[in-house]
């Protein structure tokens, strides 16, 4: 194991020898592999997290939360995924199946029938059955978009072989063998087409718990000191702060309000609002020690565009809602709100590698409006029901900065812009939304 403050590496033995510390420099391991536990962790060495730490901040240009850098530890750790790895594997399994299955059925009963039809009828028997079988296993919860396109080509393939095969098969035995055949190999070009349309509804499980994660992270800056970029959680308390009254004279094109102030935090700490010429707010009012003075200043603009971004949760789905009817906010008012953050909709019609998670809370529990209700479809309804969301930290900080650049480019043309959605609802405010997030 190498240390990261010299570059030494230190066998294990060596390690023991010194305590734990670097037989060179002395510098004490946050990280020992004889007790990680469990087995994945081994790949958590000294190196591995400083990599870790370099990857999220870009080296060391971005600031992070500690839930992003929690994710982004996730995603280094999950078991990689060797289902479904190779198109022909699947395909000659199912070939090798058949043909053994076939064969030795059909020798068992062509003793008693004494015809080369035995075999084309437990062929086609066959057929259908992994036909059926590949659809109970392709169940939207239970594989990734990946999984289920690699099986909707799998049945596709499989039915242009027994098609093709029927047609052969005719030409040298039983001639409406090429009925079977094609009735057959059409049942899996649908069944295919089947599969190919459903969306994925797997919920991923996190490689680690957020206690073992805070567990690594203290033991690292207890041996390390403190991430010079890792963000405290953000300080939700009004502090009375002096602004400048020549700056109060001015206001600005754009706002965001994110429904945490912990991405609130994260935006203002990367410079997003200077370099997007923005204010950023959080619904529950931060920084609230410029709150006020911020909203004063925003109101004073006839032309001010709200983006509302917030996690794909049932609280999340609430901020434009607020936005719009809180006399705190834009309430009486015919300021532009536009949602940029995650919808259910967007989750399940994405085909990306959105990182779905499950809590215990419902939307029964968190009592929506009736007017988000009635934006939301039944299937969309359900999937917020089963405590599924989206977290928006689960994204990297520099994926996510860019994503939301990239959203307020997309919607400063709002009349032309056919990806938005309008909502005709609200009497004076405008509201528009995405059908994509990224």
């Amino acid at each position: 194991m190498k240390c990261i403050q010299c570059g030494t590496d230190n066998k294990l033995k060596e390690r023991y020898e010194n305590q734990g510390k670097c037989k060179n420099c002395g510098h004490e391991f946050a990280f020992e592999l004889r007790t990680a536990t469990p087995y994945y962790l081994s790949k958590v060495t000294d190196t591995f997290f400083q990599n870790l730490i370099i990857g999220i901040s870009v080296n060391n240009t971005l600031n992070f939360t500690s839930k992003q850098l929690f994710y982004f530890l996730h995603r280094k750790l999950k078991p990689k995924n060797y289902l479904f790895k190779s198109k022909g594997l699947d395909i000659t399994s199912y070939i090798v199946i058949n043909a053994l299955i076939t064969f030795t059925l059909g020798n068992a009963l062509y003793e008693d029938y004494k015809s080369p039809i035995v075999y084309f009828i437990i062929a086609g028997a066959v057929g259908l059955l992994n036909i059926g079988l590949t659809l109970i296993n392709s169940s939207p919860m239970n594989l990734t978009d990946q999984e289920l396109q690699k099986n909707s080509r799998v049945l596709y393939t499989l039915g242009v072989i027994i098609i093709g095969t029927g047609v052969l098969g005719s030409l040298v035995a039983w001639e409406y063998w090429e009925i079977i055949s094609l009735l057959v190999g059409v049942i899996a070009i649908y069944s295919g087409k089947v599969v190919k349309n459903r969306k994925s509804e797997l919920v991923e499980k996190l490689a680690i718990s957020e206690a073992r994660f805070l567990e690594l992270l203290n033991r690292w800056e207890s041996i390390n000191s403190k991430i010079p970029r890792r963000l405290a959680p953000a300080q939700e308390y009004n502090i009375p702060t002096q602004v400048n009254f020549d700056v109060t004279a001015y206001s600005f094109d754009r706002l965001v309000v994110c429904d945490s102030a912990d991405i609130a935090q994260f935006l203002i700490a990367n410079n997003f609002h200077f370099e997007n010429n923005c204010a950023i707010l959080s619904i529950t009012g931060y920084p609230q020690s410029i709150f006020d003075t911020t909203m004063q200043m925003l109101r004073r603009n006839p032309e001010l565009k709200v983006y509302a971004l917030h996690n794909c949760t049932s609280e999340g789905l609430c901020v434009v809602h607020r936005l719009s009817t809180s006399p705190d906010w834009f309430k009486d008012t015919n300021v532009t709100i536009i949602d940029i953050g995650i919808t259910p909709r967007q989750v399940l019609a994405n085909k990306n590698n959105l990182l779905v998670e499950k809590s215990s809370l419902t939307v029964d529990e968190v009592q929506l409006p009736n007017e988000i209700r009635s934006t939301l479809t039944l299937q969309e309804l359900q999937w917020l029901q089963a405590g599924n969301f989206v977290n928006l930290e689960s994204f990297k900080p520099q994926q996510l900065i860019q994503i939301i650049q990239r959203r307020i480019s997309n919607s400063s043309n709002l009349e032309n812009n056919t990806s938005l959605l309008v909502d005709s609802g609200s009497s004076d405010t405008s509201i528009y939304m995405s059908e994509s997030f990224g």
